[in-house]
């Protein structure tokens, strides 16, 4: 027979707000879990209902309670792209610079995942845009690599640094040239990238850039080629 715990874990995961009401104030215990340690409130923010996330939270439910995994309520709704969820886990005292195994901030997992929205929110809950995963990487430098001109965007006007660079010392701005991506390369340069920045190669971005639009943004930019051209990128190269 199940406990009044397990079954509100159950009706959370179900997406049965009425059913978690009942429960929790029949006194279920609001941080029971399942065999994978997912908490109720971990299913509904997974899920993306709000109203079940606030009630949880008004009923006393562990914001920075772990699953097995080391995931938060937080880093669960903001991998699965749930806004209204990740909004009602900040207004109830979330931390959003809890780390995954990987060393991934929400803030980070949103950004890989092009959401600009949930982005959007961490950044004006106070979100640490600098932050590095384990291998050393912002959120700036991924969404540059990936193209993501709006987030890149969202992050400068949030404070991202913009010449922050990663292990190989590439900063954003040579990641989105060598990839081609004019339109973030634009918006790096609007946001007082270095243009002449070079990695540990040596290399500027308009060595490495790839396109004729990407190389006439850094041109106009007054970029100047200071080293023999590069090889054509691939994702095996230097990231």
């Amino acid at each position: 027979m199940k406990t009044p715990g397990q079954s509100l874990v159950i009706a959370a995961r179900s997406g049965n707000h009425a059913e978690v009401a009942r429960l929790l104030a029949a006194g279920a215990s609001v941080d029971a879990c399942d065999n994978d340690g997912y908490t109720a409130l971990m299913w509904a923010a997974r899920y993306g209902n709000p109203e079940t996330v606030t009630a949880l939270v008004a009923g006393g439910a562990d914001v920075e309670a772990r699953d097995s995994h080391g995931e938060t309520a937080l880093l669960w709704a903001a991998d699965n792209g749930r806004t209204a969820a990740v909004t009602a886990l900040v207004a109830g005292g979330a931390d959003v610079e809890a780390r995954d195994s990987h060393g991934k901030t929400a803030l980070l997992r949103a950004t890989i995942n092009d959401d600009t929205a949930i982005v959007a929110t961490l950044l004006a809950a106070g979100a640490d845009v600098n932050v590095r995963d384990s291998h050393g990487e912002t959120a700036l430098l991924r969404a540059a690599e990936d193209g993501r001109a709006d987030i890149v965007a969202s992050l400068l006007a949030g404070g991202a640094a913009v010449d922050a660079c990663n292990s190989h010392g590439k900063t954003a701005l040579l990641r989105a040239a060598q990839y081609g991506y004019a339109s973030t390369v634009a918006a790096l340069l609007a946001g007082g990238a270095d243009v002449d920045a070079r990695d540990k190669a040596g290399k500027s971005a308009l060595d490495w850039a790839v396109g004729e639009r990407t190389r006439e943004a850094l041109r106009a930019a007054g970029a100047t080629p200071r080293s023999p051209k590069a090889p054509s990128p691939s994702r095996g190269m230097q990231p």
